[in-house]
């Protein structure tokens, strides 16, 4: 599903002219816009909401999924370009409530898979899902909620 995200060529004007990643009508794109409006409470945008969502496979995606989306070519950790995309993409407000909900959320699915094959059961798994991404979730909106009346965001 992710790995056809940069093959979709740029075809608003907008993407065009200020020459951004091909990503918005690839089947990521899509997905992405669609659940902006649950991580935007966040302060976070689609396109980080494309990278909350790979995560979710393995936390170590979460960055070489986000140089895709950026367009960026060469994806290591000393990468300038990266550093700068983050920068002028997510404010510092934004990224300590991605902090968060990183830190609360569940950690990938394997985790999941290993509670279920323990427990025998998929109850554990979804409350264990649940409980924990939504604690992060509500703890990020809250921490954002309250950086943005005091003049943070």
């Amino acid at each position: 599903l992710f790995r056809f995200e940069p093959y979709a060529p740029p075809t608003t004007p907008t993407e065009i002219a200020m020459n951004m990643p091909p990503l918005t009508n690839s089947y990521a794109g899509i997905i992405g816009h669609s659940i902006e409006p649950l991580v935007k409470p966040m302060g976070l945008d689609w396109q980080v909401g494309v990278g909350i969502l790979a995560s979710f496979l393995a936390r170590e995606v979460f960055v070489s999924t986000m140089a895709v989306v950026y367009g960026l070519e060469n994806n290591n950790e000393d990468d300038v370009g990266l550093k700068a995309a983050f920068k002028n993409h997510i404010s510092p407000l934004s990224g300590f409530c991605l902090l968060i909900f990183f830190t609360l959320s569940m950690q990938c699915v394997s985790t999941m898979a290993t509670t279920k094959r323990e427990t025998g059961s998929l109850l554990w798994p979804l409350l264990q899902f649940i409980m924990m991404t939504g604690s992060g979730f509500l703890l990020a909106v809250l921490a954002h909620q309250v950086g943005s009346f005091f003049g943070l965001a």
